[in-house]
């Protein structure tokens, strides 16, 4: 998989995010991937994300990610390791770093 690292960069809505990871297999074979999950090595409190997939017709996976409501009241970077379940018996587990940071919208000037 190519970037070894994910970065979301600037979260600041509940919206899909616009970076996406693209897996594929060395071998060019069709990936599945049957199970995905993140762990957290430094959280935010209140912080929750929700994976999805969607299967490409090159045989490759394209991985979305998106904050769930509500997003916390707080700027904030965070860090862990996406951790997926693929087909591929020589590497059933990839762990991928995930990172970025809360980044709530600045209020109007005083």
């Amino acid at each position: 998989h190519e970037p070894h690292s994910w970065n979301l960069k600037q979260v600041r809505n509940t919206e899909i995010s616009s970076e996406t990871l693209i897996i594929r297999r060395a071998d060019a074979k069709p990936l599945t991937i049957l199970g995905m999950n993140v762990e957290w090595l430094r959280a935010v409190d209140g912080f929750r994300i929700e994976l999805s997939q969607e299967a490409l017709n090159d045989g490759s996976v394209k991985i979305s990610v998106k904050a769930l409501d509500p997003l916390p009241e707080v700027n904030k970077g965070f860090y862990g390791k996406v951790v997926l379940t693929t087909n591929v018996e020589e590497e059933p587990t990839i762990k991928i770093d995930l990172l970025g940071v809360i980044q709530l919208p600045r209020k109007g000037l005083r």
